[in-house]
């Protein structure tokens, strides 16, 4: 891949964070933080998702980035689904650098989803590339509450970084960071599938 290096680690999103320029949030459309307390019960899990992990180590600071974005569409959106907006860091997670919120779509199948996937992919790309960002840390976007199967997300979102560098002489260091030993093992055996031979 022209320009792009590609490291998918195992571990903690903070951790793999220090020295970036970026993290990726997997946010919601409404960049409205993780669901409050009292809504826990729908989330399988809550107090784990990536979401509630970047607002905690950024603090109120975060909350408030995303209340000044304009919304773009009806009912409180500040970022559609597929897409991807950006907020500074804050004093303490990234303070010379940017949180980039993604939003990917809940997983239905292949043929509804994976265009969305890869376009959340694509999406936040362009923006690390449009702030000057040259090592961007990222979740497995779409997997969690979202549920998109590991080697489903791991194709959507290899795919989508194969085709961008390939379309984009960028300089960009990637860290994929799975949480699960489980998740790391998917999407390395997809990537040596798709770029080992």
């Amino acid at each position: 891949m022209r320009g792009l290096r590609l490291r998918i680690c195992h571990g903690d999103i903070l951790e793999h964070s220090k020295g970036a320029d970026a993290v990726i949030n997997a946010a919601n459309k409404n960049l409205s933080g993780p669901a409050r307390p009292e809504y826990w019960m729908f989330s399988s899990y809550a107090g784990h998702s990536v979401d509630e992990v970047i607002h905690r180590a950024a603090g109120a600071e975060l909350q408030e980035a995303c209340r000044q974005l304009q919304f773009c569409g009806g009912d409180g959106i500040r970022c559609p689904i597929g897409k991807a907006r950006a907020t500074p860091g804050t004093a303490s997670l990234l303070p010379t650098g940017f949180i980039i919120h993604a939003v990917a779509p809940g997983w239905h199948s292949a043929e509804t989803s994976s265009s969305n996937l890869m376009g959340v992919w694509r999406s936040s790309l362009d923006v690390a590339a449009e702030l000057g960002v040259k090592v961007l840390a990222a979740p497995a976007l779409g997997c969690g509450t979202n549920r998109t199967p590991f080697a489903v997300a791991a194709s959507c979102a290899l795919a989508a970084l194969r085709d961008w560098s390939n379309s984009e002489d960028y300089p960009l260091e990637v860290r994929l960071v799975l949480h699960t030993f489980e998740s790391w093992v998917s999407w390395t055996d997809v990537a040596f599938n798709m770029f080992g031979k």
